[in-house]
């Protein structure tokens, strides 16, 4: 009789040690899921955040072979990547001829100009808001920084970062 109640108390501590075991697994795969959306949607907060401040400066510049920027969503949220703890966004404006092939060169001399207009807008807006600055325009007045246009039929795709954090 006592053998079997040692069994049953034995086989009742390994079943619920299992069980447990499940429990922490399970509830870990959660918290895994739950924190990684979390991520995902700071990082789309993120991105909203630089798209809009990208429209402060494409908004009042044109572009030869690109479309006039007339409201934020024409820069379209594409995706993201990270690289050496930075993030790179990847937005889209489109071409105002989707048949034209672009080559390097020519998009090498957008993206400076690009750049060049981002350095001007935010000296322009500092001018303007001081300190504030960092309050209405945060990405701005950290710096943004255009690494890369590429040419993908229709679009011209941007890869961009900038000094805030998310």
């Amino acid at each position: 009789m006592m053998s079997r109640i040692k069994e049953l108390l034995i086989s009742t501590t390994i079943y619920l040690k299992k069980r447990y075991s499940d429990y922490l697994k399970e509830s870990n795969k959660k918290e895994a899921i739950r924190a990684s959306k979390l991520r995902q949607s700071c990082i789309y907060e993120y991105m909203c955040g630089l798209q809009a401040d990208l429209y402060q400066v494409f908004k009042n510049n044109h572009y030869s072979r690109i479309k006039p920027v007339i409201s934020p969503s024409e820069i379209r949220i594409i995706n993201y990547r990270s690289i050496n703890g930075n993030l790179m966004c990847v937005f889209s404006l489109p071409k105002a001829n989707a048949e034209d092939d672009l080559i390097d060169v020519i998009l090498n001399s957008i993206c400076q100009h690009m750049n060049t207009d981002i350095k001007q807008s935010q000296h322009d807006l500092f001018l303007m808001y001081g300190n504030d600055l960092y309050f209405y325009h945060p990405f701005l007045a950290n710096g943004i920084h255009i690494h890369k246009l590429t040419d993908n039929g229709t679009d011209i795709i941007l890869i961009v970062s900038s000094n805030l954090r998310p």
